[in-house]
């Protein structure tokens, strides 16, 4: 899973000034919502006690999610380019308001 906050970093490092912040906001959002739903899911799953068929499933889910948001971190990267230090912030802001629990997951994760 901090494989795919690291990707989401890298897509704050391709603002370019004029953009629609909000909007890249949100596609970012779309792109993690099923990793913060599983994230809330492990929270409650202690995985020494399941089973291997069980863990296995739940490494399984864990591998589809970084493949599908690196498809979507890459296709939003696409779309920017360079970064400065006011893009980023207001990326962030953009961010906070738009889907305020991933950026508090990605704030915890220290990305």
């Amino acid at each position: 899973m901090k494989n795919i906050l690291i990707l989401v970093a890298i897509v704050f490092v391709g603002c370019t000034p004029g953009k629609d912040y909000e909007g890249l906001a949100s596609e970012l959002c779309d792109c993690m919502q099923p990793t913060l739903e599983l994230s809330k899911r492990l929270e409650n799953i202690d995985l020494n006690a399941q089973d291997s068929l069980q863990t296995q499933a739940i490494i399984n889910e864990i591998e589809r999610l970084q493949e599908q948001s690196m498809i979507c971190a890459d296709e939003i990267e696409a779309k920017i380019g360079e970064v400065n230090e006011e893009d980023n912030a207001k990326l962030n802001a953009a961010l906070k308001k738009v889907c305020p629990e991933i950026a508090k997951m990605m704030d915890n994760q220290e990305y």
